[in-house]
């Protein structure tokens, strides 16, 4: 397993949602994805995805998921 955290600063709910229904899904389809939560932290959001491998998260339908 390899879990990839990042801290967005700034960020709220609301642009998180707004983020979440532009890729359309895309973090449901992601090959390799174990788990994705997010929410809310002291000044911003927080993203942690965990995948099967390191290697994962560089995979071709990942990378349109990582990218946006």
């Amino acid at each position: 397993m390899y879990a990839w955290c990042q801290d967005m600063p700034g960020v709220s709910a609301e642009d998180y949602a707004e983020l979440m229904a532009n890729l359309g899904g895309a973090e449901k389809e992601a090959d390799g994805l174990v788990v994705h939560v997010a929410g809310p932290v002291a000044g911003g959001f927080r993203i942690v995805n965990v995948w099967e491998s390191k290697d994962a998260p560089f995979g071709s339908t990942a990378m349109s998921f990582n990218r946006q």
